[in-house]
């Protein structure tokens, strides 16, 4: 009877574990009636402990809460698709095994007696698999809570294969040392395949950390566009704002400019010259104060030299634009702003570096063919262009800054374009052409 009760005690934990695994960390509900589980252990705790009582194998009960645990398979949700399911029960044997075997190998360690043969019915089976269930809670701690307030993480079936691969690699790497441990000898062909084992798990290791890197990078790739999209964004809301409270003055204008003909009539007839002249001052400094100009004729490139515009006169930088030109169907409005924005945002900040009391930045647009010639001339204080012809930033957060003609020659190139820099009598001269 004790012996039934150990087994029984190990199978309904060890079925515990399995099931709280694929529920909190895999995050697969199961759909069906809410009975479902309480039912599952139940039937599988039975089956558990018949095969125990009449299989003549000793190490049945080990065995059984695995193949228990398929028959989740078929009560999950249905919309997880069938092969997710699979792995999802496989990864969770691996994950809470390991997880209990380490804890036992731990107690062992700490105990100071190793016994191979008793080990598993010692009490540090049922003290490691009760602790073996806090697995997924701290899982949930750090991932559902503390994670998932940040970011929707989840895990991918190639992330479930990479965690069956590396426990398929402990299984095939820890029963020889513990062999070992008992004293007992290997024959070279367990070393081989302890070899294989380690050097592959070495492998897999060293191609996740790579991929990492890369998706690190990426991801940063993808936030600074998120940016420049959000950028985008606020300054053609900004624009058309400025749109609208142009319209409703000139609207004004036009309803007082009765009132402003009799009053310049009034300063005629006194011979004011003086003040028809202030007075005329006055409403084109008021005309002016909220015009929103039109540069390229794309709301959204104008939006955004408006926005670079305000903060040159923010810090006395004056801004000159000449020309026209019809934009390309095929150029999307968003690589046409990174390039208006980067190269004015570059010639700003090289301005802001000079001690003059006149500092301009020139811009000029037109069309060559069936493309379109952007030129750009700024003031610097560079008196060479490195011969890559990308400009270094000399802010000190580097990783953040310093990206913006990078930015543009990868817009270029998409294009098949050119951009080519220079700097002239102490002027850094830009021209691209896409």
């Amino acid at each position: 009877m004790r012996d039934y009760l150990w087994v029984g005690g190990n199978s309904l934990i060890d079925l515990l574990s399995y099931i709280l695994c694929i529920t909190v960390i895999f995050s697969i509900p199961i759909k069906k009636n809410k009975i479902i589980v309480p039912i599952w252990l139940v039937i599988s705790l039975g089956i558990c402990l018949f095969c125990y009582a009449f299989v003549d194998y000793y190490n049945i009960y080990k065995l059984m809460p695995n193949i228990c645990a398929l028959l989740l398979i078929f009560v999950m949700d249905k919309k997880i698709k069938y092969y997710m399911r699979i792995l999802s029960v496989i990864a969770s044997w691996i994950i809470m095994d390991i997880g209990i075997g380490l804890f036992e190998q731990v107690a062992t360690i700490m105990d100071g007696s190793y016994n191979g043969a008793g080990m598993y019915e010692s009490t540090h089976s049922i003290v490691s698999r009760m602790i073996g269930l806090l697995i997924p809670f701290i899982y949930h701690i750090i991932v559902n809570i503390l994670i998932k307030k940040k970011s929707n993480f989840s895990l991918y079936p190639w992330q479930l294969v990479v965690i069956i691969i590396f426990g398929i690699g402990i299984l095939i790497i820890v029963p020889p040392i513990n062999a070992m441990a008992r004293g007992n000898t290997i024959s070279n062909k367990f070393y081989i395949v302890m070899g294989a084992a380690f050097i592959i798990m070495h492998i897999i290791f060293v191609a996740i950390i790579f991929w990492q890197g890369y998706v690190m990078r990426k991801n940063e790739t993808l936030k600074r566009k998120e940016n420049s999209y959000k950028y985008m964004l606020e300054t053609q809301e900004k624009y058309f704002e400025e749109l609208l409270k142009n319209y409703n003055e000139i609207r004004k204008i036009r309803h007082d400019i009765r009132g402003h003909i009799v009053a310049l009539r009034e300063y005629a007839n006194e011979n004011a010259d003086d003040k028809i002249l202030q007075y005329l001052s006055d409403m084109e400094e008021k005309t002016n104060s909220l015009v929103a100009y039109k540069y390229v004729g794309n709301n959204a490139v104008d939006s955004v030299i408006n926005d670079q515009v305000q903060q040159m006169k923010n810090i006395g930088i004056k801004f000159e634009f000449d020309g026209f030109c019809n934009v390309r169907e095929d150029i999307k409005e968003f690589d046409l702003c990174t390039i208006f924005y980067n190269l004015i945002r570059n010639s700003m900040e090289a301005c802001e570096k000079i001690d003059a009391k006149d500092k301009v930045i020139y811009v000029k647009v037109k069309n060559i063919g069936d493309k379109l010639g952007i030129y750009i001339k700024n003031e610097t204080i560079l008196k060479e262009i490195p011969s890559t012809g990308i400009l270094v930033t000399t802010k000190k957060d580097k990783i953040n800054h310093g990206l913006g003609t990078v930015s543009v020659r990868d817009v270029v190139s998409r294009y098949d374009g050119v951009y080519v820099n220079r700097i002239e009598n102490g002027h850094f001269i830009a021209n691209v052409v896409i």
